[in-house]
């Protein structure tokens, strides 16, 4: 039997009605991102990420991968490319994000937004993947620091591998009052990235990092 049409079609969304049963369209309902592997590179190295679409509804979906805000030097390529569903099974899919730097890229942490497009439609979903690229490690402290969406600061910083470190903050570096914010402890590349929650209610912070033994 020919399935008859029982709603109009819109972009990618048809319904149709085969032998008394209403089959829903299929949409894009969301991509998640897996955390790095490894946790941070050293310039020139790559870091690896588990991308994860779902979806809804039965039919062809087709889902097409684009990362966005890559450091200097670094290229970024997904595995596959582009995500096709048909029938009604998987609901979700993976695709391989790998992120690969060079010394061309500056050291510090990045926020790198993953979009999720249906070929068919306006429909976009997002994620975010971190990067966290070391430098020289002969060069220990503070190596960048950056503001993020909601006001706090991220603050990437380096020293030997596996070591305690305590960050400080001041708002004033004519005579300083070094506050100590936290501990953290630095990957195997001796680098790991820390967040200032309370810099939202600052006007200016200075920051340094120091080891804490």
């Amino acid at each position: 039997m020919n399935p008859l049409r029982a709603g109009a079609a819109f972009g990618a969304l048809v319904c149709l009605m085969c032998a008394g049963e209403v089959l829903a369209a299929t949409t894009l309902t969301s991509v998640a991102i897996s955390s790095p592997s490894p946790n941070s590179v050293i310039q020139g190295g790559s870091a690896t990420y588990t991308v994860t679409v779902s979806r809804t509804g039965n039919g062809n979906l087709e889902i097409y991968l684009t990362v966005a805000g890559l450091p200097p030097g670094a290229t970024a390529a997904f595995s596959p490319s582009m995500i096709r569903f048909s029938s009604s099974t998987p609901t979700s899919a993976t695709a391989t994000l790998t992120i690969t730097t060079s010394a061309a890229t500056p050291a510090c942490t990045y926020s790198l937004p993953v979009t999720a497009s249906d070929g068919g439609s306006p429909n976009k979903k997002s994620c975010t993947a971190t990067l966290m690229v070391a430098g020289s490690p002969d060069a220990p402290g503070v190596l960048c620091a950056g503001k993020l969406p909601d006001g706090s600061f991220r603050i990437t910083c380096e020293g030997a591998p596996n070591q305690s470190c305590i960050v400080q903050a001041t708002e004033n570096l004519g005579s300083p009052n070094w506050v100590t914010l936290g501990t953290n402890t630095t990957d195997a590349n001796g680098v790991f990235a820390f967040i200032d929650f309370g810099a939202t209610n600052c006007p200016c912070r200075f920051y340094r990092s120091l080891p804490a033994d």
